[in-house]
């Protein structure tokens, strides 16, 4: 798994060169992040279990919806050694109230539905406190 890969978080010249525009290249993060290291590790992973194109396409489309960093993004992106992967994200259930989405999530998941189809749309999971939670009762 990893998470907080930023994945709207790209180098200034290709987000000009995307708005003017260029043919889409990969794109890196701005090496200013005080992550920018995990990022990359975390990006070529992505590449590796989605494969060039679907990451390409899925950045690039959430760059022209105005996203930049780390908003919307969904909690984890989840692959498995046989290839398989999704997004994940988990949302919590505390006397009877649900957290819900926020419009950036909503919009995020849309885009990644779109270019990615419903196989991989993102999944959503409510975490709710119980026996075998581990939380104090």
């Amino acid at each position: 798994m990893t998470t907080y890969f930023t994945l709207a978080s790209i180098d200034r010249v290709a987000r000009n060169g995307l708005f003017n525009g260029a043919q889409w290249a990969p794109a890196s993060p701005p090496r200013h992040l005080h992550a920018f290291q995990d990022i990359v590790r975390h990006w070529r992973t992505m590449r590796e279990y989605m494969g060039e194109d679907r990451f390409s396409a899925l950045q690039a489309a959430l760059i022209k919806a105005g996203f930049n960093g780390y908003c919307g993004e969904p909690d984890l992106f989840c692959f498995t050694p046989d290839g398989a992967w999704f997004f994940a994200e988990a949302k919590r259930e505390a006397n009877g109230k649900r957290d819900r989405l926020r419009d950036s999530q909503i919009r995020w998941f849309a885009i990644a539905k779109n270019v990615l189809g419903a196989r991989h749309a993102v999944r959503v999971y409510c975490v709710r406190p119980g026996e075998n939670s581990g939380t104090a009762p």
